[in-house]
């Protein structure tokens, strides 16, 4: 999402987990299922340092502890993630 802080990143991913979370599916059969998100979040200003390979892999560190923290929850990237 271009020109969007940190913040507002966390608000948009927020909104997706809540209403995918709200949402009911039902299959032919009658069978009633709830899903669920687990996100993470990352946010960066790029620079010629920057690589898209290690932005990556920091969203996806913050989405395994998401996971790991439940599941079902958004989870910015920040630095003293190991």
């Amino acid at each position: 999402m271009p020109n969007t802080p940190l913040d507002g990143a966390m608000e948009v991913a927020e909104l997706i987990r809540s209403n995918l979370a709200n949402t009911k599916i039902t299959f032919p059969c009658g069978a009633v299922v709830q899903i669920t998100i687990s996100i993470g979040v990352n946010s960066l200003i790029p620079t010629h340092e920057c690589s898209v390979v290690d932005f990556v892999c920091n969203a996806d560190k913050a989405l395994y502890l998401a996971k790991d923290a439940g599941r079902n929850k958004v989870i910015p990237y920040t630095p003293d993630i190991t």
